[in-house]
């Protein structure tokens, strides 16, 4: 994983924060988000039953995510639209929503950009919450309040 500093952006990232980025991979997409093959299997990830997915994944992390909201932001329309793209969560806090966004950014071989401030949960505790579904490391971890980004500079990430 590299660490970016604030000049490569269109400008400087606001208070101070740095990007985290996995490398992009081949030119055919973003095929960077990896499992830790110890912790989960993909194809298991990929295929479990919506519900037996929350169970297994995302009811561990805390937060507010009711499961019929859950249901309902899978991203299955995206999926099953072929919508193509970096998958882009902002307002982390434990990482709940996370969880959901990265069962559908391995279904499709996309990119996720996760970001947050991460003063109210320390960023290496959404990773360790995160861990089972996805390597933490293959997020591109963006740390900063969204409110001082720029468009340019959140396209430029994705």
């Amino acid at each position: 994983m590299r660490i970016f500093e604030n000049q490569r952006l269109a400008g400087p990232l606001p208070l101070g924060g740095t990007l985290a980025m996995a490398p992009r991979a081949n030119e055919r997409g973003y095929e960077n988000l990896t499992i830790k093959p110890s912790l989960v299997d993909a194809a298991k990830v990929a295929a479990a039953d919506d519900y037996e997915y929350l169970r297994a994944f995302v009811h561990p992390l805390p937060g507010w995510l009711v499961d019929y909201a859950a249901i309902r932001i899978f991203l299955a329309w995206q999926e099953q639209n072929a919508i193509r793209g970096p998958l882009f969560e902002i307002g982390v806090y434990h990482g709940r929503s996370l969880g959901l966004t990265l069962r559908s950014a391995l279904r499709a071989k996309e990119r996720v950009v996760a970001l947050d401030t991460f003063q109210f949960v320390p960023l290496e505790t959404v990773k360790t919450g995160v861990a089972p579904i996805a390597d933490p490391e293959s997020i591109v971890w963006l740390q900063t309040s969204s409110n001082l980004c720029s468009s340019r500079q959140l396209l430029q990430i994705s």
